[in-house]
């Protein structure tokens, strides 16, 4: 059903602006929030390159921005494709493997990522030689914690695992959490040795949640996962990664314990900006700011207000366009005054 924005929405989005910008609002509330989010969709695939299965936008060896993959321990050769955490269109890469459980893992959907030893091996490479295994590592952003409840993170995602273990190769995997910096510590451990006490047995479809166990004080955090000790074994790939956690203060992007004109200043002035932090006033934490962060702004603040502004729309279309308008209205005064 089509919405129209009547003058009664306009009024309703102006009030929700001038109460943030003249009537501050003690940043105080905790709330259930979600700090990552990545289903990998985003990224720009491109053509098979060893692979014989033919596709134009099925893989990329680029990860989403700010991401880093260490391939560092991993032998030379192989196919080009699996070298290391890789992305590719789930359908593809099923297909490109000849399925062998592939698509069972239902819970993905698009681009999925992926560590594939056993298709890496199926051309010369120097896998074995000289102890080298394909080793593999990959490396969130840095995930901005400054408004965190401690011990309040949770990992979440669809994981399809299956392993390999033989007297070559033992396919490993682990997840590790850096906080501010520090020494990775270990959260997930997962060995294909059945008479290890970190054994994993196949799962080539399930959902993983993990507490990350955040410290008290923590201001950033990165999260890596590792294929390690694999060769000619089988695959881990991954998809719809979430950290959801406790947050308090949400909208005070400048930590002076309220939420006012100044921190909807941060917001408007990095209208439209990329590659940026919640201090930046993305508070979606999607690293885009865009009017989905207005919508959240000023939802949570109405929120706290108790619905002073009552009978204000849900986030839509008419929610988006009043936001605009709105904000479009401000930035043109405040330019016209400078």
């Amino acid at each position: 059903m089509k919405r129209s924005f009547t003058s009664d929405g306009m009024k309703r989005w102006g009030l929700l602006a001038a109460m943030i910008l003249f009537m501050p609002l003690t940043a105080k509330a905790q709330v259930p929030w979600t700090i990552l989010r990545e289903d990998f969709e985003k990224l720009e695939l491109g053509s098979n390159v060893d692979e014989p299965e033919i596709g134009e936008e099925v893989w990329t060896a680029s990860p989403p921005d700010d991401w880093t993959i260490d391939n560092s321990g991993l032998p030379a050769g192989g196919i080009t494709e699996w070298r290391g955490w890789s992305f590719a269109n789930k359908e593809w890469w099923t297909a490109a493997a000849g399925d062998q459980d592939r698509s069972q893992f239902v819970n993905a959907s698009g681009t999925v990522m992926i560590a594939d030893p056993d298709e890496w091996d199926d051309t010369a490479n120097e896998g074995g030689v000289n102890g080298d295994w394909y080793d593999t590592f990959i490396t969130t952003h840095t995930i901005e914690m400054s408004i965190v409840e401690p011990e309040t993170a949770v990992l979440r995602f669809d994981s399809s695992w299956r392993d390999e273990f033989d007297s070559s190769y033992q396919q490993s995997g682990n997840i590790t959490v850096s906080y501010d910096g520090g020494e990775p510590i270990e959260i997930l451990r997962w060995l294909s040795d059945p008479d290890s006490p970190d054994f994993k047995d196949d799962a080539q479809n399930e959902t993983i949640e993990i507490p990350l166990n955040n410290p008290e004080g923590a201001q950033t955090m990165e999260i890596t996962w590792g294929m390690f000790d694999a060769g000619n074994d089988w695959w881990w790939a991954i998809d719809n990664i979430a950290v959801d956690a406790d947050v308090t203060g949400l909208g005070d992007f400048n930590s002076d314990g309220v939420v006012d004109s100044v921190d909807f200043e941060t917001l408007r002035s990095n209208f439209r900006q990329g590659r940026v932090s919640y201090s930046d006033g993305d508070i979606n934490f999607d690293r885009f700011i865009d009017l989905n962060d207005f919508a959240a702004f000023i939802g949570f603040f109405n929120a706290e207000q108790g619905g002073a502004a009552a009978a204000v729309p849900e986030p839509g279309s008419m929610l988006l366009m009043g936001l605009g308008v709105t904000c479009l209205f401000w930035l043109q005064r405040r330019q016209r005054r400078s």
